[in-house]
């Protein structure tokens, strides 16, 4: 997304080691960063669905809406 958000604080989350089991993230929030090691086996069931969100990007144009229409 474009945003992400860690106990009620909006940051970024940049991968800076992918070992597929292992992932080495750093986590900039407003005040603050935290380095996070996150492993396969503390949640398998999940693990797919948050390196997909890890990797996703938001489409900027897609937050602001659709364009009004032109006037002719």
């Amino acid at each position: 997304g474009s945003a992400w958000r860690w106990q009620q604080q909006a940051g970024t989350v940049a991968v800076h080691l992918d070992l597929q089991r292992v992932m080495l993230l750093r986590w900039e929030g407003e005040s603050a960063g935290y380095w996070l090691c996150l492993e396969r086996n503390t949640a398998a069931a999940q693990w797919n669905a948050l390196r997909r969100a890890v990797y996703s990007r938001a489409i900027p144009d897609a937050l602001q809406g659709p364009e009004p229409a032109a006037k002719t």
